[in-house]
């Protein structure tokens, strides 16, 4: 004979009409373990970095040329274009000198892919910069750094 408290068995009834009750333990799981690895909601960005790093192309003047209707590849393309190329040539990250020879590589590649000339676009020249985004003193700096240019012919 098996002795069971009103609780339990209206507490059974009620999961067993739950349609999705296996998906309600696993978020009940979920919330119960929290940030732990690999649990973690947005374990991507559970770690912010103190600087940010991105470049951004300009014409002689300075203003800003959008990436993708001009070269045809996104922004995010580029910053890992540079950053395969600078790992070739080093294993430590940030020395100008290579930065600025990666810079007119990727130039060049940008100019043979995108067939840039005098007769598609109207730059007399193309800049790669480098922008270094920190927070000091709770403002947010930003740093940019020409690395590469390249005149159009």
């Amino acid at each position: 004979m098996r002795i069971y408290s009103p609780l339990i068995c209206s507490a059974s009834k009620l999961f067993s009409r739950i349609p999705a009750k296996y998906t309600l333990v696993i978020v009940i799981l979920s919330f119960m373990l929290g940030k732990f690895q690999p649990f973690s909601t947005f374990p991507v960005y559970s770690h912010i970095p103190a600087t940010a790093e991105y470049y951004y192309v300009t014409d002689e003047n300075d203003s800003i040329i959008p990436i993708v209707t001009t070269f045809d590849f996104e922004g995010s393309n580029l910053h890992k274009m540079i950053e395969y190329k600078y790992l070739q040539h080093s294993e430590t990250y940030g020395d100008p000198d290579i930065l600025s020879m990666v810079g007119a590589e990727t130039l060049d590649y940008m100019f043979i892919t995108a067939d840039i000339s005098s007769k598609t676009v109207s730059y007399r020249a193309i800049k790669i910069w480098n922008a270094k985004v920190t927070m000091v003193d709770k403002k947010i700096k930003v740093l940019s750094t020409e690395i590469a240019v390249k005149q159009v012919r």
